[in-house]
């Protein structure tokens, strides 16, 4: 028996139309814009395009814009891909490099693999990365690793991060070293414009009562509801527990002098 199916010829692929100094943008359903991007040379067809030494801007009411470069811009169907030494930059003091980056237009949100955020008051390095362009927000996950830059510096590791306006919050099994001792919490706030670093525990040993955050450092260990890290050293509250080393105890050594 022999089946005959009906002829059905493939539709042609859309025609790119190659184009040089480009640039386009989206808009709102007020007919705000929310984005621009510029290419040196590039591609496009239908709701697909490709395009080479390309930047894009994201723009924020009542807030810096985010700057994104990269060498290569890829779309389809509301989502793009930035390859390429990317590097992202919003205002003075935050910059971020990857190497690649997805753009979800419907989402409104970026996200990437391993990055590395600089910003004036240190850098932070994250596996994962996901940029909330309408709440402006940072979210890191996968590992987290941190140097905070100040009188004493301090390094940070944790399992994830959020970053807004600057300010920082990691959690999950925090560490903090630094020349003060070495600190453990549940969650760190670092304001970096009172530079000041809070240890706070995690909400779920809160609610088991085992909400303490621990320290050692050179002269004994700490356990409390808080620790205040500054930059003149640190302070507990909450049920403060205080171990000294027994040396802490001991009179200074006396010194000895020749007398005729």
């Amino acid at each position: 028996m022999w089946l005959t199916l009906p002829f059905r010829p493939v539709p042609p692929a859309p025609a790119f139309t190659r184009a040089y100094g480009v640039s386009f943008a989206g808009h709102d359903q007020y007919g705000e814009m929310v984005w621009r991007v510029e290419a040196k040379e590039g591609e496009m067809a239908d709701d697909t395009g490709r395009f080479i030494d390309v930047m894009v801007e994201f723009f924020a009411e009542n807030s810096d814009s985010l700057l994104a470069r990269g060498e290569r811009l890829t779309f389809a169907r509301g989502t793009a891909t930035l390859e390429g030494r990317v590097e992202i930059v919003r205002g003075e003091d935050y910059r971020l490099i990857t190497e690649r980056v997805v753009w979800d237009e419907e989402a409104e949100e970026l996200t990437a693999g391993q990055v590395t955020i600089t910003m004036e008051a240190g850098t932070i390095e994250a596996a994962r990365f996901r940029y909330d362009l309408e709440d402006r927000r940072s979210i890191l996950s996968g590992g987290i690793r941190a140097e905070i830059d100040r009188v004493s510096p301090l390094s940070v590791t944790g399992e994830a991060a959020e970053e807004v306006d600057g300010l920082f919050i990691v959690t999950g099994e925090v560490t903090v070293v630094g020349e003060d001792g070495t600190f453990h919490s549940g969650r760190l706030v670092y304001d970096p414009e009172e530079d000041t670093v809070r240890l706070l525990p995690d909400e779920e040993t809160i609610l088991v009562g085992d909400s303490f955050v621990k320290g050692t450092f050179h002269e004994g260990e700490i356990r409390a509801g808080a620790i205040l890290l500054t930059a003149d050293g640190f302070t507990g509250t909450g049920g403060v527990f205080l171990q000294m080393n027994e040396l802490f105890f001991e009179p200074a050594p006396q010194t000895q002098t020749d007398t005729e």
